[in-house]
């Protein structure tokens, strides 16, 4: 009995040690099966920075998303103001055809007097029973009492209401055209304006750290808003990019920080990707259109970046959606997006750069106005 006690004591005691080494061994000794139970320091950065990164190029694909639908909505009041000058010029077409019936109907009213005058009692019996103007000057009797030359104002009376009728049909499409522009227009409007609450909507459902770094790197963007042109200075300075007095370069340069502003075309109210370009250029006395995929067909193809030369456009997406002006050296200028600012960037960073066109315009000819948004204090090393 005393023997079976001392082998249970000695059972409990190899149970304990046991026990107590396996603990010490899973404490000393890291587990080589599977992963720990709770993520590293060094793991939980490197997860939110995957997330941040994700997050990002979800942002990206929204504005570009935005980008495609401002344009679109560009391209559609461009072509409105086309058709509203082209309504113009066919009213006035109209009203010229409209006063010309009028005097070359007098005219024929008062021959057809005249003949009256003269004696020919039938006359007035051939008025009364036409029922039309023109049935008047086909009956046998008028007809021969006109001479060559009446002839000639009358097939010239009826020319002038041909061309009047179909001036008429014409002022009744394009007001029709018109009505339909206006349609689109307010569509793509509600269609940005989608699209802007799904990206609020995407930045609202993000978690808060991740929402906590996206407004630190806003906050890096007004900071880097604030020192632009000091820092393009010093870019410019490092990388011996030269600024042509009154090019088309320095003058994009003096609306650096101008916000982004969907159908913006003055440094006033702001400007997006196209309505930058049409404003630059339009202080050199070159008309452009509101409107990149318009742009990018104009002037002459640039095919290789390396004969890129300052003040080329470059455009970017496909179809295209995006355009900026070349400054040198594999920079260029640009609106960038919702949210952004006037700003240089690089074209390699850039992995949708599309094509490059090279519109030649004359040095500045209108003064630059500055934007009241945006003071910043120019630097002397630079001519903008």
């Amino acid at each position: 009995m005393k023997q079976v006690k001392i082998s249970i004591k000695k059972v409990k005691f190899c149970l304990k040690t046991l026990i107590l080494g396996f603990i010490i061994l899973s404490i000393c000794t890291p587990m080589t099966l599977g992963e720990p139970p709770f993520p590293t320091i060094q793991q939980q950065i490197e997860e939110k920075q995957k997330t941040y990164e994700e997050v990002k190029a979800e942002l990206a694909r929204l504005n570009d998303q935005l980008e495609i639908a401002i344009e679109e909505y560009n391209a559609a009041r461009e072509k409105l103001e086309q058709t509203q000058n082209e309504l113009t010029q066919i009213k006035m077409e109209y009203l010229q055809n409209q006063q010309r019936y009028g005097r070359q109907k007098r005219i024929f009213n008062e021959r057809v007097r005249n003949i009256y005058k003269k004696g020919d009692r039938r006359f007035l019996e051939i008025i009364l029973k036409t029922t039309s103007f023109f049935d008047l000057f086909t009956t046998f009797h008028f007809a021969a009492a006109l001479t060559k030359q009446d002839k000639e104002i009358l097939d010239d009376l009826k020319e002038v209401e041909k061309k009047l009728k179909k001036s008429q049909e014409r002022v009744e499409a394009k007001l029709a055209e018109q009505t339909a522009l206006k349609e689109e227009i307010q569509v793509r409007k509600l269609e940005i304006q989608n699209k802007l609450l799904e990206r609020q909507k995407y930045l609202q459902s993000l978690s808060e750290d991740i929402q906590r770094l996206l407004a630190e790197e806003e906050a890096r963007r007004a900071r880097e808003r604030e020192t632009i042109k000091e820092s393009v200075a010093r870019l410019f300075q490092e990388m011996g990019i030269i600024v042509e007095p009154g090019s088309v370069v320095e003058t994009a340069l003096y609306y650096l920080g101008v916000p982004y502003v969907w159908g913006g075309e003055s440094p006033q109210v702001g400007f997006d990707c196209s309505g930058l370009v049409k404003y630059v250029f339009h202080l050199h006395g070159v008309e452009l259109p509101h409107y990149s995929r318009a742009q990018a067909k104009l002037g002459m193809p640039v095919n290789r970046v390396e004969d890129l030369r300052p003040g080329d456009l470059v455009f970017f997406g496909n179809p295209i959606h995006h355009v900026g002006i070349y400054i040198g050296r594999g920079y260029f200028i640009h609106a960038p997006r919702t949210g952004d600012f006037v700003r240089i960037s690089r074209l390699s960073e850039r992995p949708d750069f599309s094509k490059a066109r090279r519109i030649h315009a004359p040095s500045r000819i209108y003064p630059v106005i500055p934007s009241p948004s945006f003071n910043t204090t120019t630097t002397t090393s630079t001519n903008f």
